[in-house]
């Protein structure tokens, strides 16, 4: 097991796999690199984009920031919460949900959950063969 903010530095490839059923069922996502193989395991999640960096990085127009340059972080601001919250017609309440976003060296992952669920979030190395 991996710890957050542990995940070796590599250009990855994501997959991602995705369960919809919040009780039984665990996504899994995939990072393979040049180097490294991780497997990031999470519950049902209400939203989720993978962005090329280098788009990202333009999009935000943002100066770099210390947590971006973490492979792994969670926001404690964001606008895809209210997003998520917006779409699904006020069913969803801001204190309930997480923000996590994955900064690969050529990816940006983000990623939104049940605050309550966030224990539950796995990162596993892959010795690859």
């Amino acid at each position: 097991m991996l710890e957050w903010k542990s995940v070796p530095e590599d250009e990855y490839e994501f997959s991602v796999v995705y369960s919809e059923n919040s009780h039984y069922e665990i996504s899994t996502m995939t990072l393979k690199g040049k180097k490294n193989l991780i497997r990031l395991k999470f519950p049902f999640c209400h939203f989720y984009q993978i962005v090329d960096r280098n788009l990202f990085d333009t999009l935000q127009q943002i100066p770099s920031s210390p947590e971006l340059e973490s492979p792994i972080c969670k926001l404690e601001t964001s606008s895809l919460i209210t997003e998520v919250i917006h779409r699904a017609g006020g069913v969803l309440a801001e204190e309930d949900l997480v923000h996590f976003r994955i900064c690969a060296k050529n990816l940006v992952f983000d990623l939104v959950i049940y605050k309550n669920q966030e224990s539950d979030i796995r990162i596993e190395e892959v010795e690859q063969k």
